[in-house]
């Protein structure tokens, strides 16, 4: 017989014991168990529940994210809000884009195109094109080329190939025996444009030259003996690109070996090959001339606007600067001295100046027009070819002449961050002034173990020092030591704000508040963080990005 067992509970208000029977236990104790084994359970489905939910909100964070990233490339995405329309691109792999001119968008593999576009990217032509490459003429209308090698005698073959009325159509095919065909570029304002070609004839198995053929994007060809027309831009063989900046004169070297001018739009002589140099006067459409061993200016008609008394002119934006007896002097556009020949030049070749800084022969000077003064820094360069100068000096020049002796070491001018600055070999150390010379700060390098110069850079308020595989960065206009790139943000239109985070290297597009694109930015890659189009539109392009918002039409 079972023994009963008794548990002491308090007494109840009537006093009374109470007597816990076994089989009310057994009861009880089956009631909890089958209590406990629901809510073990209920435990194993809401862990269950929880990990089914983080795999789902995973997979749609994949697909949000991911894979709808990777679907979008290749897709055109278009949106209109807020009174503006704004389109996004992404190339699928291995895919690159270019901008042409701010006119076109150009999607190519590398050795075909596959689309060309607006900057709307409406498809103007879609069809595989092989290609050597492709420009814009100067009818504004876009080329293609494809460039083979003559065989038979190594020289090139040309077949050129023009956008028209979304289809591409052939032009012309470029082959001649023993002709070799470069591009005549007319280049304006760093606006460079194809012109046409022009093949030099070579005497079979020898390199003696014959003739050239011009065949131009106008339909006009035809051929001149007994000239070689060269660049106004540094040319080291002649079967480079011919660069002129004008879309009608060009220079030639005559079978006398002096040069003259021809009118290469129709064919004509403009000036005879009497002249041992001929050099492009970009500032007045006239021609520098070197006769007798001076340098000269002369107009098409052969008027003498400078007479020959100058060692050498070396023209920039607006003014010259002229040498004589190892002395420079600056010149206005009217050809009117503004200094005296105040300031030492010296030749690290010992040849003679020679305008076209090619082959080996550099300027050693350099000089600026900022604002309504000039700056002009003698005996630069000095480490080509181990050259040592007896002294470095820059000068101040105000446009009366007057000047100031700024330094005497090596100087650089960023007008686009509207910087200057001076770096000391022995101490190590920049010093940095404004456009009017004003000082701003210095970097010191002393305490670290390098022998070269920094390199520096300037993008968007961050001042990138990099040598060897450092890199330090510091605030552009105060020169504190910062860790990363500064953020930049700039106001690009009524309602778009442009915002770029230095420290992630990511760029951000807002309209009206709104975060509608971001892109991933490196302001050291040489893109813009912007473009700005006729002060309409903003377009963003890298090789496999491209953004463009402006307002609705």
């Amino acid at each position: 017989m079972a023994k009963k067992k008794v548990r002491e509970v308090e007494a109840t208000k009537d006093n009374e014991v109470e007597v816990i029977n076994p089989e009310d236990l057994i009861e009880k104790k089956e009631q909890q168990d089958i209590k406990n084994g629901f809510w073990t359970e209920f435990k194993a489905f809401l862990i269950l529940a929880l990990i089914i939910g983080v795999l789902v909100a995973s997979g749609w964070f994949w697909f949000t994210h991911v894979y709808k990233e990777a679907d979008d490339k290749g897709q055109v995405k278009v949106n209109d809000e807020n009174g503006y329309k704004y389109i996004s691109y992404k190339t699928e792999d291995g895919n690159s884009l270019e901008v042409l001119d701010d006119k076109y968008v150009i999607l190519f593999d590398g050795t075909s195109v596959l689309k060309v576009m607006d900057l709307d990217l409406n498809v103007i032509y879609e069809n595989e094109v092989e290609y050597t490459g492709y420009y814009l003429g100067n009818d504004n209308k876009l080329y293609f080329y494809k460039e083979e090698q003559n065989d038979e005698d190594g020289t090139n073959i040309i077949n050129l190939y023009r956008l028209e009325d979304k289809d591409i159509v052939e032009v012309k095919k470029l082959q001649k025996d023993n002709t070799y065909y470069r591009p005549l570029y007319v280049k304006k304002d760093n606006d460079e444009k194809i012109m046409g070609y022009v093949g030099i004839t070579f005497e079979e198995n020898d390199s003696e030259k014959v003739s050239e053929d011009v065949y131009l994007l106008n339909g006009k060809e035809y051929e001149v003996d007994n000239m070689l027309f060269v660049s106004d831009e540094a040319q080291l063989s002649v079967t480079d690109p011919l660069y002129i900046n004008s879309d009608k004169y060009i220079i030639y070297i005559g079978d006398n070996d002096k040069y003259g001018v021809y009118n290469i739009a129709d064919g004509a002589k403009v000036i005879e090959a009497n002249y041992e140099a001929l050099y492009r006067d970009a500032n007045n459409n006239n021609f520098i001339a070197w006769k007798n061993k001076k340098y000269g200016i002369i107009d098409t008609t052969l008027k003498k606007v400078v007479d020959y008394k100058y060692d050498f002119i070396d023209v920039n934006d607006g003014y010259y600067v002229v040498g004589n007896n190892n002395k420079l002097a600056l010149m206005d556009s009217d050809y009117k001295l503004i200094t005296g020949f105040d300031f030492d030049y010296q030749d690290p070749n010992d040849m003679g100046y020679l305008y076209v800084e090619c082959c080996g022969n550099y300027n050693t000077f350099s000089s600026y027009k900022i604002n309504d003064k000039y700056l002009l820094v003698t005996n630069v360069n000095d480490f080509i070819d181990d050259v040592t100068y007896n002294k470095h000096e820059a000068y101040l020049i105000d446009k009366d002449g007057k000047f100031d002796t700024i330094n005497e070491h090596d100087l650089y001018v960023d007008e686009v961050n509207k910087l200057i600055w001076v770096y000391d070999k022995d101490s190590k150390q920049f010093t940095f002034y404004d456009l009017d010379f004003n000082l701003l700060y210095k970097l010191d390098f002393n305490n670290y173990d390098f022998d070269e110069e920094p390199n520096l850079n300037v993008a968007y308020g961050t001042l990138y020092a990099d040598f060897l595989e450092s890199k330090l960065y510091y605030d552009a206009k105060t020169g504190e030591s910062i860790e990363k790139a500064k953020d930049y943000e700039d106001k690009v239109l009524d309602k778009v704000e442009i915002k770029l985070d230095g420290k992630e290297q990511k760029s951000y597009v807002y309209l009206d508040g709104k975060e509608i694109f971001t892109y991933n930015y490196n302001s050291e890659n040489g893109y813009e963080l912007y473009h700005k189009v006729n002060d309409k539109q903003i377009l963003y392009y890298d090789d496999n990005t491209y953004f463009m918002i402006k307002k609705s039409s």
